[in-house]
């Protein structure tokens, strides 16, 4: 015969919602746990009687995962999954998001980027902040950098307004050399910051984009 399982601790007890009659108490949060939101880990915590050393636990815990992403990005190494990177840790999505699986999140290629398992129980789950998702990354590419604006419509904008010569503002055009990366913009067909920065005051500017959001035109956007 088999022996049975391991059992499985958590610094909640009872109050683990992993299966429906809790865990033993343990001396640190359960892998479950670890995959909600800290705002959720800290708003349970308060509930508890011994408040203090969960939340000791759960500021650990907050730390290792700094630690993690900081030398990750230092050495070029995968990126942490959305959901455990700090960067996003206090963003309206990730406040709401509990995947409800004791798996542990997969590394990912790009920063802001969602893990195969996260984004599958985002879909299931039916999030609705998936809208303001690419597919399985946070916000959207910059406008000047978005595949799907390569058009031949979009040379017209790219070039820009030209003056009474016919030359374009040598300003309008991302220079990579000058201007560096791409940023990621809040909304599809959007300019990241960076470039609404370096565009927004070029007399012409609102013929393309909105003016305040820096947003494409109907006639424009993909």
């Amino acid at each position: 015969m088999l022996p049975p399982p391991p059992k499985t601790y958590c610094a909640f007890g009872t109050a683990c919602d992993s299966c429906p009659e809790g865990r033993e108490r343990g001396l640190d949060i359960c892998s479950w746990c670890k995959n909600m939101s800290f705002d959720e880990l800290y708003k349970r915590a308060e509930t508890q009687p011994d408040s203090e050393p969960i939340k000791h636990i759960i500021n650990a815990y907050k730390q290792q995962l700094e630690r993690d992403s900081a030398e990750r990005i230092r050495k070029g190494w995968t990126f942490l999954c959305a959901c455990k990177d700090p960067a996003y840790r206090s963003q309206a999505w990730r406040r709401d998001f509990n995947p409800k699986d004791s798996r542990l999140c997969g590394t990912v290629r790009h920063r802001g980027q969602l893990c195969t398992r996260c984004l599958r129980k985002a879909i299931e789950q039916e999030c609705s902040w998936l809208e303001e998702f690419d597919g399985d990354r946070v916000r959207f590419p910059c406008a000047f950098e978005d595949a799907r604006l390569r058009r031949r419509i979009d040379a017209n904008w790219k070039t820009g307004p030209v003056d009474k010569y016919g030359q374009p503002d040598p300003s309008w055009e991302k220079d990579p050399r000058r201007d560096g990366r791409c940023e990621r913009a809040r909304f599809r067909n959007q300019l990241c910051q960076k470039c609404y920065n370096r565009m927004c005051e070029i007399r012409g500017f609102g013929r393309y984009f909105d003016s305040e959001w820096g947003i494409l035109r109907k006639r424009y956007a993909a």
